[in-house]
C-alpha cells in the first residue's frame, strides 16, 4: 500500500495499527484510544465529553498519523512561503540533502545513540567549512533493522541551504568528507553510511524537491515496526525533538517548532517513559 499525501482513508490503516500498538499494554492504552478517536468530536482521554470546538478535534498524538500529515503540510507551507520570497529577490536557493547514519544498536540503547550523535553534529556544524551552511532543517528519522528485529537505525536527515561555492565551486564538500568528519567526531573506528544529494532544476522544480524530501521525513509508510519495538522506541525517544531548524530558516519555521514544543508537552502528560518492557 502507497500512502497518498492527501488521503485520510490511506492513513486509517496505519492509525488503527499505531493505536492497537498502544492498546496491547494497559498503562498506554489511553493513547491508543486517542488516535482512534482523532477527528471525532466524542472523546474518552482523559474523561468522556463531547467537543464541539474544531481545533479540539485532532488528538495531536506525536505518533498520530492524521496530526503528523497536518504538520507536515504545515511545514512545507512554511518552507514555500521562504522559498517564494527568495524567488522573487531574484536569488538562487542552493540546497543539498546530508543523511548522517548514527551506530546501529539494540533500541533498547538508542536514547544513547541520539546523544551520540546529537553531541556529535554540534562539533560538525562548528567547523569551518559551515559557515557556508546558511540555514539547515533537520529531521530525526529511526526505522527497524530488516535483518534483526532488535536493532534500531537512527539518522538525521538535513536539508541544507548553502552558499553556491558550496554547491558548485570551491567550498564543495564530498560525500566522502562528510563521512569522514562525521566518522571523526562520532569517534568510530567504521565509516558510518552517509549520503549527500544536490537539489537541481529550475526554482520550481527545487522547491518541489524540498517539499518531497520534508514529506519523505515526516511521514509514515506502511513498512511499520513490531509491536515491541515500537513501544520501546517510544519510550527511548520520549522528550527528544524529531524537528530542528537553524540559520536563515528559523524565523519563518518559527511556527512549526512551536507546535513541536506544545505537542512534547502533551507527551509527557500521557508518555509511556514508565514502561518496563524490554525487547527480547
Amino acid at each position: 500500500m502507497t500512502i497518498q499525501p492527501h488521503s485520510a482513508l490511506a492513513l486509517r490503516p496505519i492509525a488503527n495499527f499505531i493505536a492497537c500498538h498502544f492498546q496491547t499494554i494497559e498503562y498506554s492504552e489511553h493513547q491508543g484510544q486517542m488516535i482512534h478517536e482523532c477527528g471525532q468530536s466524542m472523546k474518552s482521554h482523559p474523561h468522556y465529553r463531547m467537543v464541539t470546538s474544531p481545533k479540539l478535534l485532532a488528538c495531536r498524538h506525536r505518533y498520530c498519523p492524521f496530526c503528523q500529515h497536518e504538520r507536515v503540510e504545515n511545514l512545507q507551507q512554511q518552507v514555500n512561503s521562504f522559498m517564494e520570497i527568495v524567488e522573487s529577490s531574484g536569488a538562487k536557493a542552493n540546497w543539498l540533502v546530508l543523511t548522517l547514519y548514527g551506530q546501529q544498536s539494540i533500541v533498547n540503547c538508542l536514547k544513547r545513540r541520539l546523544e551520540e550523535m546529537e553531541s556529535a553534529f554540534t562539533q560538525l556544524t562548528r567547523r569551518r567549512f559551515a559557515q557556508h551552511i546558511l540555514g539547515c532543517i533537520r529531521f530525526l528519522e529511526v526505522s527497524q533493522d530488516q535483518v534483526d528485529s532488535r536493532l534500531a537505525r537512527p539518522r538525521f536527515r538535513c536539508l541544507l541551504l548553502v552558499t553556491t561555492s558550496m554547491f558548485e565551486g570551491a567550498d564543495c564538500v564530498s560525500e566522502a568528507q562528510w563521512a569522514e568528519r562525521w566518522r571523526n567526531f562520532l569517534n568510530r573506528r567504521t565509516t558510518p553510511e552517509v549520503h549527500l544529494m544536490r537539489l537541481v532544476g529550475s526554482a520550481h522544480r527545487v522547491t518541489e524537491s524540498v517539499q518531497n524530501e520534508i514529506h519523505k521525513s515526516m511521514s509514515y509508510s506502511d513498512d511499520f515496526p513490531s509491536e515491541e519495538w515500537f513501544l520501546e522506541m517510544t519510550r527511548q525517544v520520549q522528550g527528544v525533538p524529531t524537528l530542528n531548524v537553524d540559520g536563515v530558516l528559523k524565523p519563518w519555521l518559527t511556527k512549526a517548532l512551536e507546535d513541536q514544543e506544545e505537542d512534547l508537552a502533551r507527551e509527557r502528560r500521557y508518555s509511556i517513559a514508565k514502561s518496563s518492557i524490554q525487547v527480547p
